[in-house]
């Protein structure tokens, strides 16, 4: 085994490589930021040093949900295989660490008016990156790496390319109607759709949209705790409270009829549904929000 190096300098070279290998800015942002984490609690030393126990205790102690655990304790695997393929360290100690028990809970989504503020709020590449994740339910992490060169609003589709999509097959997702009348305005012919990094964006700009709520008195729970993929899991509950061939939902967001039946099956009414969907950019292109009666 060759010199061990110290954990801040694995980081330093886990990231270079990583974008070297073409990985996307999500992907590094969350694996870089769980390791680093990881060293500034644990401290630095050398690599080979840590052991699986104290890395067990650390993952337990997070005050984390279990798939957040997880995510953590997968990140932490990546960054000692990477180790061991450099002689760093002999083995990866993450296999002896336990992984926490997720409980797969109803997923969260936003009320169609949540959704409607949060567009009206936004600025352009911010809409168009929030119709896509709310109209098409493309991942968040696809999003990042969409070009407008992916949009066809002409054939109504969006080509997601087996290079950006996270089972790395491709898949060619309609464009309904709504999508189609918040891209119009927007479309550019090539470009990223959202050139700057997407979770920091959604963090500045939702409390503009819980404040905007709030002074109208309209509840916004959804907003305020913004449920992990709340954009896709809205789509997919609301698209299946409108259209009822699940085949045709599963294969527009890129998932199996399983799981959509399990998980998503009945989350929300058809009226709810049709809010969603009948939602529109402001006749006059201003920021105005047109506030919708309660939905069941």
């Amino acid at each position: 085994m060759a010199r061990s190096i110290q954990f801040s300098d694995l980081i330093g070279e886990i990231e270079s490589t990583k974008r070297a290998d073409g990985k996307s800015e999500n992907y590094i942002h969350n694996l870089i930021g769980n390791i680093r984490r990881f060293k500034e609690e644990m401290g630095d030393k050398l690599v080979a040093e840590f052991n699986s126990q104290e890395i067990d205790d650390w993952l337990r102690a997070l005050d984390f949900s279990p798939t957040t655990r997880n995510n953590y304790r997968r990140n932490l695997s990546v960054a000692f295989s990477y180790a061991i393929s450099r002689g760093y360290c002999q083995s990866n100690p993450m296999p002896n660490t336990a992984k926490a028990k997720a409980v797969l809970d109803e997923p969260g989504i936003l009320f169609p008016v949540e959704f409607e503020v949060m567009l009206n709020c936004a600025p352009p590449t911010m809409q168009a990156s929030l119709a896509i994740a709310g109209f098409a339910g493309i991942r968040e992490a696809e999003i990042a790496r969409l070009d407008w060169s992916d949009v066809n609003l002409t054939e109504g589709l969006i080509a997601i390319k087996a290079a950006k999509a996270k089972t790395a097959s491709r898949r060619v997702v309609p464009i309904l109607p709504a999508l189609a009348a918040w891209l119009g305005p927007l479309t550019q012919k090539t470009g990223l759709i959202h050139p700057t990094y997407y979770h920091r964006d959604l963090r500045l700009l939702r409390p503009e949209a819980i404040k905007f709520l709030k002074k109208n008195k309209v509840p916004c729970p959804n907003l305020e705790s913004w449920p992990a993929n709340a954009l896709r899991h809205s789509f997919i509950s609301y698209r299946l409270a409108t259209e009822p061939n699940a085949a045709l939902v599963a294969l527009e967001a890129g998932h199996n009829q399983q799981m959509l039946h399990g998980h998503y099956k009945a989350l929300v009414s058809p009226k709810a549904g049709r809010a969603w969907f009948n939602l529109r950019p402001a006749a006059n292109g201003s920021n105005v929000v047109r506030f919708a009666k309660s939905i069941g």
